[in-house]
């Protein structure tokens, strides 16, 4: 996303119900459904040393005109964070191979769809960047241009794939459960609202994203709208897993 690192982190839980079917000696296969909460936290960031040029309408009085006086903005790093709750629901085939006694060895493959319950800013966008060669003091902006700045897209989707052991501790009526999974999207969990975070100069017809302070035609701190970093962000979900549980069989 030119310029802007993206760090995100997960933890999920929930439960998983199920049939299973004999498919074999030593195989079964089985359908399942579950249910659960994700908690994720996502945290963007800009570092570098981009310059461009904002022209901001100036009201002329002797002409009675609006002309056009540009500032020229070096942006050197911009942070922001946020936490999101997902309510999900996994959907997929079981295959299971007996190893022994005690153990079982499973892979699943299915899809997995979110969606998105509620956004909270753990840190506020924070940019730091000079006018016209004058360094400014770091700015937290009071409102944004882009509506409902923080939300993903309401709903998506993802396929997974998963391997791990059952290990027998009750009667091969009660598991352990350890697996290893990849989730890749296959539709995207954010899309740009506006343009990427570094887009080009500016000019009369086409302003950059960053910072892009503006209130009623000037150019000054303190209620001003601008743009978030999330809000030039596009990606689809791209995990890998490490999963713990209990699986109980009747």
């Amino acid at each position: 996303n030119n310029g802007l690192n993206v760090k995100s982190s997960a933890m999920e839980a929930g439960l998983d119900f199920g049939v299973t079917a004999p498919a074999g000696r030593n195989c079964k296969i089985g359908f399942y459904i579950g249910a659960g909460i994700s908690m994720s936290n996502l945290d963007l960031s800009f570092n570098g040393n981009y310059s461009y040029i904002y022209y901001a309408p100036i009201f002329n009085k002797e002409n009675m005109a609006f002309n056009f006086e540009g500032y020229e903005y070096n942006v050197t790093s911009a942070t922001e964070s946020v936490k999101y709750m997902d309510l999900y629901v996994p959907l997929y085939l079981d295959f299971e191979f007996r190893m022994g006694r005690h153990l079982l060895l499973t892979l699943d493959l299915g899809a997995k769809a979110y969606l998105n319950m509620s956004a909270k800013v753990a840190s506020p966008y924070t940019v730091n960047y000079s006018l016209n060669g004058a360094q400014l003091p770091s700015f937290t902006p009071d409102s944004f241009i882009v509506p409902n700045t923080y939300a993903k897209k309401p709903f998506d989707v993802s396929g997974i794939a998963n391997i791990g052991l059952d290990i027998n501790l009750y009667k091969s009526r009660i598991y352990f459960v350890v697996e290893a999974g990849y989730e890749y999207g296959i539709t995207k969990s954010f899309e740009s609202t506006t343009f990427t975070y570094i887009s080009a100069s500016g000019s009369k017809d086409k302003k950059p994203i960053v910072p892009a302070l503006k209130q009623d035609g000037s150019e000054r701190q303190g209620d001003v709208a601008t743009y978030s970093l999330i809000s030039g962000l596009t990606t689809k979900r791209n995990a890998i897993w490490f999963t713990t549980g209990l699986k109980f069989k009747m």
